[in-house]
């Protein structure tokens, strides 16, 4: 199965593209994402017999350190020999499809070490809760970043202060948009179960008085 994903994406991202669109919104089944999409699912399929811990976390954090310092030796060479992915990185060559499973590696392995205390666990409930919206900083962050942000002059002076500054515009506003729109959907639903009720009311009026 792992294999056929490999070769659909190779093909996908090499071999489609829908509207000359950026990245991997232009490739049919996101390209080169559709591989990490099924390694995702792999993995939450299996979550429950995983076990983060510290041989876990060093391995995954000592791979990611070794890869980075590879990739910064190799300037991406072995991605221009194995065209599996985009040329920027989007959608995801090998070198970023093994860092980004790296990553992930080493986050799920320090989370779940984070858990075993009491204070370290409410850092992990909080990392959680951000890991619960990634779908929605993934959908608007670049609004932020390529239409709202630049407009922000008093950000744009020093390097840290719109490092930071970005960020949290990006996430927290993504997630603001998310519970605007969820707050509109119970708004209309609310409107809609009284709508309907009403209509049944007066459906048993005219029933009765028939």
């Amino acid at each position: 199965m792992g294999g056929g994903v490999i070769l659909l994406s190779y093909f996908t991202t090499n071999y489609t593209n829908l509207l000359g669109v950026y990245g991997g919104g232009g490739k049919l089944f996101g390209g080169t994402y559709l591989f990490l999409f099924y390694v995702g699912m792999v993995v939450a399929e299996n979550h429950a017999s995983l076990k983060g811990g510290w041989i876990g976390f060093l391995l995954f954090l000592l791979g990611t350190f070794f890869w980075w310092r590879f990739e910064c030796f190799d300037q991406c060479g072995v991605d221009r020999k194995l065209p599996f992915g985009g040329g920027n990185f989007n959608p995801p060559s090998i070198s970023g499809t093994l860092m980004a499973i790296l990553v992930a590696g080493t986050i799920f392995n320090l989370e779940a070490l984070l858990k075993k205390r009491a204070f370290s666990g409410k850092i992990a409930f909080l990392w959680s809760w951000l890991g619960s919206h990634t779908l929605y900083i993934f959908l608007y962050h670049r609004f932020f970043l390529d239409f709202i942000l630049p407009r922000c002059k008093f950000l744009q002076g020093n390097i840290w202060i719109k490092r930071c500054g970005y960020m949290a515009a990006m996430i927290f506003g993504s997630i603001a948009i998310e519970f605007f729109f969820k707050l509109l959907r119970s708004r209309f639903d609310e409107g809609k179960k009284i709508v309907m009720e009403m209509a049944e009311e007066k459906e048993n009026e005219q029933r009765n008085a028939g």
